[in-house]
């Protein structure tokens, strides 16, 4: 369409992916931003751009625009992380593409493949457009299903089957090779041996028919004619000598070039399946003949031109024309030019180092200066992190650490690289991983007798023992929790004491041994991250404080606890506490009765635990979810949050929501009138939980003899002697406590001894009294026992009473 326009973001190869490079060159083609551009003239360009979106958008598209092109932002402003940069590209993005001026359009994303995950989420969201404007996306990738480009496919399949078409391709037939030949050579009288001989080498590959027409058409082995309307032969069959693999082939072509043609070609693979001018510019021998040569290369189709603005920039036409350029290098000869483009990148882009950092890892590695790929991995591992793009951190830290064990590193580049690759490790709830590099960096200390590495690597294995995840063990928690402690108070460590303190806080909140004990260490944490002005710390001590608060009945403080944590979590973007916190607010308003709120709570805290792909963080709130929904009689509800929960609790390693949902999910079934249903659950869940702390099981094995009774009155009796399971609790929580109260009325109803049941009801009171777990439903279960099985009843919150 002459009005259109044809937008084009292809040649992400490996070595360039970045968290949100998609953003990236989109958003500089529609605002004509070029590399030369000052910053400020890039602002003034992505002011104009965002001059006819709606006044929420503008502003937000300007904020994320900034960040994602690495324009420097003025002192004093913050910049928007995770969830809130998120929402801020979405946003961006989908004004940019309504605005009447870009359309109709076709987005074409060649290689998708090679795609960052940030940049297929960002296109994912983008798919809405084609219900909305005049729009195609035109994708093309190599059906690599563990790429993250595959999940752009199979989200347009599902989520757009109307407007989803797939082109898959399958080598070509005898008869399609020969058609592609005569079109490739126009009317071609090539005898039927020759046509024989292609496709059999090729079998099928058009790249592979193409890179052998251009060979015997260099080679001289085929011709036009005089009149120059025919191809024809000018060797016998015999004389034409193929190589037998694409490889071979793309050598051969290239050692057919002139020799400082093929340099220019080797120079320029060094960089990248794609690869701007400057920087070839920057490494290049001659510089004179640097342009003449990107045209003959041109000319004879191994590279294309992709565009000229913000920069000139080259695509090789196959990633194997690229690798077989590539691999024709000396390797002593590749470690330098390597090093050069790494130089070169520096010099071009020094306002653009983070956006770079990727980039400049790989080729400083590949140059043999590790020093300075270990900073530029460390500082794309961060760059990934900050966005949540975890798998991507991951890598980019793993790399990081493999050069920092074999290369000496300072100290605090140490303790960063690794703590945070163990961080990202626990916020995708893989917690062997995290200890197992925690261990690394204790076992490192250790050796080389420096008890800061030392110190910074028992902080966090204190801590993923001292809360109930698959490898929660409070024997190992506590003693690594003193043992830091002691390192913190010795090395003269504020900020290592409180992170200790908290630690030994949350195992006496766990272990419920002794709540005063809990509360003075919480309150030691917090006094010292106050005195030192230690933000994220103080945030850490107020959001555990409070479950100290609420266990020992001070509701109140431990809810404004809660709130001042997260005040602070939102303020420091940390979306994995901000999720646990909102999660942690959800229960405390369920025991007051606050059943919407505990909704809203609990739902935000689902949204950005998927977001940040937290598993641990989903199962939690999908756990308080559960619980208010079947509260409130939402039986659906309760039941399909339950079910998620339990599965994603082992995904994640959390033991609370592997014992206590597939139970919780079998009481209501028993509840519902189908026991039999419910045990088979809980059996299941029981065999589930045989490797795991003993405690957890005294949930489900509470639950397994209240289903027992109801099926078999005969057996009452006997549970009546099973209600002491009930004293060792696997983790102190109201929410238990209603429930374990319940549980022992029901139990002492099972044996017949109603008058055991209302005094064990009684002494729940004081617990009761102030908080709200399940004891509507308790109560209507009790007097309800003796005329047939109790019924879960749809309840509205405001008549609960």
């Amino acid at each position: 369409n002459q009005q259109g326009r044809w937008l084009q973001a292809g040649g992400i190869s490996y070595d360039m992916a970045r968290p949100y490079s998609l953003f990236q060159q989109l958003f500089r083609t529609l605002c004509n931003i070029s590399e030369h551009d000052e910053p400020a003239q890039a602002r003034e360009r992505i002011v104009d751009m965002c001059a006819d979106f709606q006044e929420e958008v503008n502003a937000e598209a300007g904020r994320a625009a900034e960040l994602v092109l690495s324009l420097h932002r003025e002192k004093g402003v913050p910049a928007p992380e995770g969830e809130t940069l998120k929402r801020e590209l979405f946003a961006a993005m989908l004004a940019a593409w309504r605005k009447p001026a870009q359309l109709p359009l076709i987005l074409a994303l060649d290689d998708l493949h090679w795609a960052d995950p940030a940049s297929i989420e960002l296109l994912q969201h983008l798919f809405q457009l084609a219900d909305e404007i005049p729009v195609l996306f035109l994708c093309a990738m190599r059906p690599y299903r563990q790429s993250p480009g595959w999940a752009a496919r199979v989200a347009a399949e599902t989520t757009y089957p109307h407007r989803f078409t797939e082109i898959e391709l399958q080598p070509l037939s005898a008869q399609e090779s020969n058609s592609l030949v005569d079109h490739l050579l126009q009317i071609a009288d090539l005898p039927t041996e020759l046509r024989a001989t292609i496709q059999d080498k090729s079998e099928g590959n058009p790249f592979f028919v193409e890179e052998i027409i251009r060979t015997l058409i260099e080679a001289g082995a085929i011709e036009r004619d005089e009149q120059g309307e025919h191809w024809r032969t000018t060797q016998t069959i015999e004389a034409i000598a193929l190589p037998d693999n694409l490889q071979a082939l793309l050598i051969a072509r290239m050692d057919r070039l002139e020799k400082d043609v093929r340099r220019t070609l080797q120079l320029a693979s060094v960089i990248g399946r794609s690869f701007f001018y400057r920087v070839l510019q920057g490494i290049a021998e001659v510089q004179e003949t640097l342009q003449p040569h990107l045209n003959t290369l041109q000319r004879v189709e191994l590279i294309r031109e992709v565009a000229r603005v913000p920069e000139w920039e080259f695509v090789f036409r196959h990633d194997l024309t690229r690798d077989a350029a590539y691999h024709s290098i000396l390797k002593r000869e590749r470690r330098e030019f390597h090093r050069k483009v790494g130089e070169a990148i520096e010099a071009l882009f020094p306002d653009r180092l983070e956006e770079e950092a990727h980039r400049l890892a790989y080729h400083f590695r590949e140059g043999g200066a590790e020093d300075r790929a270990l900073h530029y991995y460390s500082l794309a591992g961060d760059v990934a992190a900050r966005l949540y793009a975890n798998q991507e951190a991951i890598t980019q830290y793993g790399r990081a650490v493999e050069i920092a064990r074999r290369d000496s590193a300072e100290d605090e580049q140490l303790i960063h690289i690794y703590t945070r690759l163990g961080r990202t490790y626990e916020v995708c709830g893989q917690f062997d991983q995290a200890l197992s590099t925690y261990a690394e960096l204790e076992k490192l200390g250790t050796e080389q007798g420096k008890p800061a590495l030392e110190l910074a690597a028992l902080l966090p294995q204190a801590t993923v023992h001292s809360v109930p995840s698959a490898r929660w063990d409070a024997d190992r928690g506590e003693a690594l929790g003193k043992r830091a402690l002691g390192l913190a108070k010795q090395l003269q460590d504020p900020r290592s004491e409180s992170k200790a303190l908290w630690n030994l806080m949350l195992l006496e909140n766990f272990l419920d041994r002794d709540q005063r004990l809990a509360v003075e260490y919480g309150e030691q944490a917090l006094s010292i991250a106050r005195q030192h002005q230690l933000r994220e710390e103080q945030a850490f001590a107020l959001h555990d404080l409070s479950r100290s608060y609420i266990q020992g009945g001070r509701l109140a403080q431990g809810l404004a606890t809660l709130e001042e944590a997260r005040q602070l979590w939102r303020e420091m973007e940390n979306l994995p506490l901000l999720a646990d916190n909102l999660a942690s607010s959800a229960l405390p308003q369920y025991y007051l009765g606050n059943l919407q709120e505990a909704i809203g709570l609990a739902q935000e805290a689902l949204g950005i635990s998927r977001y940040i792909e937290n598993q641990w963080g989903q199962a939690y709130s999908l756990m308080a979810l559960g619980t208010v929904y079947a509260e409130l009689g939402e039986v659906g509800q309760a039941i399909r949050a339950l079910e998620e929960c339990g599965s994603i609790s082992g995904q994640g390693n959390f033991v609370g929501g592997s014992s206590f949902a597939p139970a919780y999910l079998a009481w209501i079934y028993s509840r519902l009138g189908d026991p039999r249903r419910g045990l088979d659950l809980v059996e299941r869940n029981l065999k589930q939980l045989e490797q795991h702390e003993p405690r957890s099981r005294v949930f489900p094995l509470a639950i397994r003899a209240l289903i027992r009774s109801q099926l078999d009155p005969a057996q009452a009796e006997r549970v009546t002697d099973t209600s002491d399971i009930l004293v060792d609790r696997p983790f102190p929580d109201p929410i238990f406590d209603g429930l374990a109260a319940l549980l022992r009325c029901e139990l002492e109803l099972a044996g017949g001894r109603p008058e055991q049941a209302l005094a064990s009801a009684g002494s729940s009171d004081g617990m009761l009294r102030s908080t709200r777990p399940l004891s509507i439903t308790s109560s209507a279960g009790i007097w309800s026992s003796a005329s047939g099985p109790p019924k879960l009843c749809h309840r509205p919150s405001e008549t609960a009473g």
